[in-house]
């Protein structure tokens, strides 16, 4: 592993001095054009990316964008679940199931309110 490292290393410092060389022998007109291309390569790439007030709020767009992605998904596959209040029909039904008295109670509701009712028309 290392000796193919080693010789990674080696290929790579043998390319770069011959670069060097090679640069060192060009004509100065070329390495003036070339400087000059390099700078304008260099000058519209930086002037390409994000112009003005862009640049600043690209991070806040990014993250306003994928919240309201994420609102409109929830919107669109949010289910509800199915609990014990989804499934109650009157306010009745839950009063007999937090209430304190036995099954027996409710089989006769209908006799304690007709006797209920009695009660308070009595004298």
């Amino acid at each position: 592993m290392k000796e193919s490292k080693d010789r990674e290393r080696d290929f790579i410092d043998d390319v770069q001095r011959t670069l060097q060389e090679k640069g060192e022998k060009l004509d100065p007109e070329i390495l003036l054009k070339l400087s000059a291309m390099r700078g304008r390569v260099v000058e519209s790439r930086s002037s390409y990316r994000f112009p003005g007030m862009w640049r600043v709020l690209r991070v806040p767009a990014t993250v306003l964008m994928i919240l309201g992605i994420l609102y409109v998904f929830t919107l669109v596959f949010y289910q509800a679940p199915a609990g014990i209040y989804s499934s109650l029909t009157s306010l009745e039904d839950m009063e007999i199931l937090v209430a304190e008295e036995g099954p027996d109670f409710f089989a006769e509701l209908d006799f304690y309110t007709w006797l209920a009712a009695e009660k308070e028309g009595a004298p």
